[in-house]
């Protein structure tokens, strides 16, 4: 699903993914796109925490 919707994406230059969890969209968009900017939304604190750790494991944190 993530590449289907990253493919309607391409040559975006900003994403936004207002309810990323844990970063799993936020994080193929910014791997799949090569865009500039993923803008991952997340209230739960812990969550973004997670998402931060993902996106360095993926090496995508430049793009999040």
């Amino acid at each position: 699903m993530c590449e289907y919707i990253a493919s309607k994406c391409k040559g975006a230059r900003v994403i936004v993914d207002g309810f990323a969890g844990v970063g799993g969209v936020a994080i193929k968009m910014a791997g799949i796109n090569s865009c500039v900017r993923v803008i991952a939304n997340e209230a739960s604190r812990e969550k973004l925490s997670f998402l931060l750790n993902n996106a360095a494991i993926y090496e995508v944190e430049q793009y999040l």
